[in-house]
């Protein structure tokens, strides 16, 4: 089966010189001179990862002109924010692997893996303090506090079997989407955009989030080799994501899935493989796949009335490649060999 073409590879060989300036900056962030500090950020950043977001404040500026100093101060930020709540992930998850390595809670414990986590939120809103573009500073700061809140609800609602689609919703735009979106608009702001346009890349950003979040989730009981992706670690972790929730909806027996989410429930890889076959015969990867294309589709079409050029014509691809991915995986791999 022919592959689909991967409009991110693109996007970080239209910026190429651009990334590796941002990537030095990235590195010189994390040093400091008490050197387990540095070993323990320099551990989940050169891990690995594409850099999607702060490519996509790369990308936003350079739609409208050249590269601009304020965009790599903001873009190495935006890392920083992610990097630092994965560190913090980790601990409350009580994760044991991320990008394929053992996660920094499991190398030097969770202590130092929240101060670490801090480390990086400081030297993050040091880089937001070097950009001088007005109002930048408090789109990054609003993107922040919104994250720490999503942190909270989803934690309050772990294990919630009656979660509902709005609550499910909001976890996702605070967790994941407003950060692609404070990524997205501040490129706009850097730029000189018109408040229209910068408004435009805030929607390409935040769409593109959600549809990135539930293809996340989507991954979780079809999962790939190729993604990443530890197989089941929301289901084993007792989260209620998109997948459980359109399960319930549309399935006419849920008694047997909600027993495995109550207090103490016990999951099994059999009961794993069970869910898996039951979502891919129940409609409920369908629908999960639907409601991440209609995100998509509001991505693109903001983006697509910003001024054409290669960036642009690729950034409008990025959106659709993000669920497409996970139906070309769907489809190549038998739903019975996937748990």
């Amino acid at each position: 089966m022919k592959s689909v073409i991967d409009p991110l590879t693109q996007l970080h060989t239209l910026l190429n010189a651009n990334m590796k300036t941002l990537n030095g900056v990235l590195l010189t962030c994390l040093k400091s001179e008490v050197s387990l500090v540095s070993k323990v950020t320099e551990h989940l950043v050169k891990a690995g990862g594409k850099r999607i977001r702060p490519m996509l404040t790369l990308a936003s500026q350079r739609l409208f002109g050249e590269l601009k100093q304020d965009s790599l101060y903001l873009g190495v930020a935006v890392e920083l924010i992610h990097t630092a709540t994965l560190l913090h992930d980790d601990v409350v998850d009580n994760s044991n692997l991320r990008r394929g390595l053992e996660t920094a809670n499991i190398l030097w414990g969770n202590s130092m893996s929240v101060l670490a986590g801090d480390f990086l939120f400081s030297r993050a809103f040091q880089s937001m303090v070097a950009a001088e573009t007005k109002g930048v500073m408090k789109v990054m700061a609003d993107a922040l506090a919104l994250i720490a809140e999503g942190e909270v609800l989803q934690l309050a609602q772990s294990q919630q079997i009656n979660l509902d689609y709005d609550t499910y919703l909001r976890i996702a735009e605070s967790k994941t989407a407003v950060l692609f979106d404070a990524a997205c608009k501040v490129g706009g702001m850097i730029a000189g955009a018109s408040v229209d346009q910068c408004q435009l890349l805030s929607s390409y950003g935040r769409n593109l989030g959600l549809a990135f979040q539930i293809t996340d989730d989507i991954f979780d009981y079809f999962p790939s080799d190729n993604y990443g992706k530890k197989p089941g670690e929301d289901f084993f972790e007792g989260k209620v994501t998109l997948p459980i929730i359109v399960a319930l909806k549309t399935l006419v027996d849920t008694k047997w899935l909600k027993s495995l989410f109550e207090p103490n429930a016990i999951r099994t890889q059999a009961d794993f493989k069970r869910v898996c076959t039951l979502f891919a015969g129940g409609g409920v990867f369908d629908a999960c796949v639907d409601l991440a294309f209609s995100f998509a589709k509001v991505a693109r079409e903001a983006v697509a009335v910003l001024p054409p050029s290669p960036i642009r014509n690729v950034m409008e691809q990025i959106p659709n490649y993000v669920v497409a991915r996970v139906v070309e995986h769907c489809m190549a791999v038998p739903f019975s060999a996937q748990a």
